[in-house]
């Protein structure tokens, strides 16, 4: 999220300024804007936000067993998701 803004807003502000404000380094940034997103990044971040809204749509009541319960139901329906690997990324 914040190397895109840098990347939005490279234009306009120096890079190592909004590196330095975003609290990140320059050589992360560059890092990130020359090497593409991997799959498991990607998919990473698709398991991540899932975890984060079935937390905020239960009201921040449920812990990580019923998480679970609820991905493992999500994920049960898409083609090539595998819960055990997923348990294996330690998100648990």
């Amino acid at each position: 999220m914040k190397y895109a803004f840098i990347k939005a807003n490279r234009s306009a502000f120096s890079i190592q300024k909004m590196c330095q404000v975003l609290g990140v380094s320059k050589s992360g940034y560059y890092k990130h804007h020359t090497n593409p997103e991997s799959q498991l990044d990607k998919d990473n971040d698709m398991l991540l936000n899932r975890i984060q809204n079935i937390y905020k749509d239960n009201k921040g009541r449920y812990g990580s067993p019923r998480i679970k319960e609820q991905l493992e139901e999500i994920l049960s329906n898409v083609v090539g998701w595998d819960f055990k690997s997923i348990q294996s990324a330690r998100y648990f």
